[in-house]
């Protein structure tokens, strides 16, 4: 808990200095490392009101790149 606590866990789960044992989860991505290591640990957004200010945040970075991506995710064939 004092690696959670310091907000490292990332770090070792990452670096592969840990073992850890998830319960119920098939894969880490998408579902944990995104939200674990990069959105809590490096961005510091911990709820869902944070999680939005930090989307906000990169979106106002570069607006254009994010709706150029957006359209072409949009505009992709379906299978």
């Amino acid at each position: 808990m004092s690696v959670i606590e310091h907000e490292l866990f990332d770090d070792l789960l990452i670096g592969n200095y840990i073992r850890t044992t998830l319960f119920n989860v098939e894969a880490l991505y998408p579902h944990f490392t995104p939200y674990v290591a990069k959105y809590a640990d490096n961005g510091g957004a911990k709820t869902m009101r944070e999680l939005g200010t930090y989307f906000r945040h990169y979106f106002m970075r570069d607006p254009v790149a994010h709706a150029l991506r957006c359209e072409s995710a949009w505009n992709k064939d379906p299978v």
